[in-house]
């Protein structure tokens, strides 16, 4: 609960259009109206209001004497004002005159700049800015040519490259607005017994019902049970692909229903970080100057409410040798074993079509593992996976 100078100028503005705060309940309607933002800075605010009632009358009294007096005053005729004429022998100034030798000069200067543009011969060149000239010379260009006079051509450098290149969203698979929708519907809500923003169309509703205004409705708040968890492949083949996954962790975190959102890296395989009877996998920050284990992360919340996707290509992009993709395979089907007894559900979005994950890791790890449904990064595939993170469906690979 916060008051400043606005809330105070707000206020006598108020009472300087006339209407009547000339009694203590007027007045603190007015102020609370103003000033409080929920129902529990109301409980105390009328309290305070209840211990200054003395104070207050007297300062409600003082104040509107003084703003009827200026009113009064205001609205009061006042005397035409004369102003003594200073200009030279008391001639006043042709404005006409003026304006007539400015558009002249205007019009002299126009033509001017035309002139000076028709000298500029074909052969001068001017540079355009932000460009670097790596011609050669006149002489030089004429005595390799045999005689013949080269052209200045001019090797562009681009000073800006946001200027240059385009980075948009809009080639992504899914668009932003989709994945925030699918977002928002990933959500386990539980209400809390506290009040915050103020609800207008319950108070309107209120109003309507009863035929008057006895007091503002507040919205309940609620919070999300189901933590997400989003892990990026940021291996050699995921180079153009790298980007969509962030998207996915900024959108979801846009939608407002999971604002402790962070994602997590690793390169191609989780790097293990655990013993044989007590694995673990530790995976990095965007920045790579920090590392995160799993179990650290996943201690702080129920099973049932972690939910993880994992967004990779499992090596169908460009493709592995027979013996790096069965290491591959897997060491991949370990983590995603080590995911499903930590968490409630997971997914697993795939950059590369299906048709491309043929004798790859990605198909060999989908038929092996059914357990966790391997699905294709697009609209419908975004989706399913987000009905899997419910609980919903499981997609048969």
């Amino acid at each position: 609960m916060a008051a400043g100078i606005g809330e105070y100028l707000i206020l006598e503005e108020y009472m300087s259009k006339g209407f009547r705060l000339d009694n203590f309940d007027d007045f603190a309607f007015a102020c609370e109206t103003l000033i409080v933002k929920n129902k529990s800075e109301q409980e105390i605010f009328r309290s305070i209001l209840v211990s200054w009632r003395n104070e207050i009358e007297k300062y409600i009294s003082e104040q509107y004497s003084v703003l009827q007096k200026v009113k009064k005053w205001e609205m009061a005729p006042q005397p035409p004002v004369t102003r003594p004429d200073h200009s030279p022998s008391g001639l006043r100034v042709d404005t006409d005159e003026i304006n007539k030798q400015r558009k002249e000069q205007e019009i002299k200067l126009t033509s001017e700049s035309k002139e000076k543009k028709k000298d500029i011969t074909e052969d001068e060149t001017v540079e355009p800015e932000g460009e670097i000239n790596l011609s050669l010379s006149d002489e030089k260009g004429a005595k390799d040519s045999g005689g013949q006079k080269f052209r200045h051509d001019a090797l562009t450098v681009p000073t800006d490259p946001k200027k240059t290149f385009f980075f948009g969203t809009e080639y992504f698979p899914v668009s932003n607005r989709n994945l925030r929708q699918n977002w928002r519907s990933l959500k386990n809500l539980q209400d809390i017994n506290q009040y915050s923003d103020l609800d207008i169309v319950s108070t309107i509703d209120q109003i309507a019902r009863t035929g008057l205004f006895t007091e503002f409705q507040y919205q309940k708040k609620s919070r999300n049970l189901l933590s997400l968890f989003i892990f990026i492949d940021r291996g050699s083949n995921m180079v153009a692909a790298e980007s969509f996954g962030k998207e996915l962790a900024e959108s979801a975190l846009q939608s407002g229903t999971h604002l402790d959102i962070i994602p997590y890296y690793f390169e191609e395989i989780p790097a293990q970080a655990g013993s044989a009877h007590n694995p673990d996998y530790s995976l990095m920050n965007e920045e790579e100057t920090e590392t995160f284990k799993l179990s650290s992360l996943f201690r702080k919340f129920s099973k049932k409410n972690i939910v993880s996707l994992v967004y990779g290509d499992a090596g169908a992009i460009r493709g592995t040798r027979k013996e790096a993709s069965l290491i591959r395979e897997q060491e991949t089907i370990e983590f995603l074993r080590y995911l499903l007894r930590k968490t409630g559900y997971t997914a697993w979005l795939n950059p590369a079509p299906k048709h491309r994950w043929s004798n790859t890791p990605a198909e060999k790890i989908s038929k092996a593992f059914p357990q966790v449904s391997m699905l294709e990064a697009n609209s419908i595939g975004i989706e399913q996976a987000v009905n899997v993170l419910k609980g919903k469906i499981a997609i048969n690979n």
